[in-house]
């Protein structure tokens, strides 16, 4: 709640404070070869959250139509958890987990009218997702430990219209398509001996979801 209060105080501040310093550029102006935008996704009352990345969304203007996008997130979780057995029968005594997860997508956008206040783009490129779980549960039988380990990887197509209401400020919205190969492996041992091994594979070919946003540059 605090990270996106001052993202919306810092939106605030720019939309007061830049027009004054850019009196000689156009209030539309659409951005510049090396400009840099950060993204952030708007959600349900108009509330800040992650555009394409949870840790970065990040933007960079290669040439006045072209422009490169890198989205990534993490994250690393480990849990601990005592139970009653009295409370649920059979149940475990303990249960233990450790989960880390990394995603990583890119894209490259092509905007086709750069004169205009209101701009369609359109682009593509590849993502990237590892995920690897962990538990151990003390039960009736022993321990019993699962390691879940999952990559996959695909290819994003994106379409849609940024309208720069500023020179420093653009709010978009975005469709998009993805299609995804996953592999999956689930393992897991009791008292040191392997009950399963398996393997999972998928393809996915499917949309993504809506994205409206807005974009500082700088």
């Amino acid at each position: 709640m605090i990270p996106t209060l001052l993202i919306g105080m810092a939106l605030i501040v720019a939309t007061a404070v830049l027009p004054p310093l850019t009196q000689a550029q156009s209030e539309n102006e659409a951005p510049s070869p090396g400009d840099w935008a950060l993204q952030f996704q708007v959600n349900d009352n108009f509330t800040l959250g992650s555009f394409q990345g949870s840790v970065l969304s990040v933007k960079h203007q290669i040439t006045d139509q072209r422009a490169l996008r890198l989205g990534t997130s993490f994250d690393v979780t480990s849990r601990s958890r005592e139970i009653n057995e009295d409370a649920i029968a059979d149940g475990p005594d303990s249960d233990d987990e450790a989960r880390q997860q990394f995603q990583i997508d890119a894209q490259y956008l092509y905007t086709s009218d750069r004169e205009s206040a209101i701009r369609p783009y359109a682009g593509g490129g590849p993502t990237f997702l590892m995920r690897r779980t962990r538990d151990e549960r003390q039960v009736s039988a022993g321990t019993q430990e699962g390691t879940n380990r999952s990559y996959g990887g695909g290819l994003v197509g994106v379409f849609g219209v940024e309208w720069m209401v500023h020179s420093a400020i653009g709010i978009s919205a975005e469709y998009g398509v993805q299609a995804i190969y996953t592999h999956e492996s689930r393992e897991i041992e009791r008292n040191g001996t392997t009950i399963l091994d398996a393997t999972d594979t998928e393809w996915n070919v499917g949309d993504r979801p809506v994205l409206f946003g807005v974009s500082v540059y700088f």
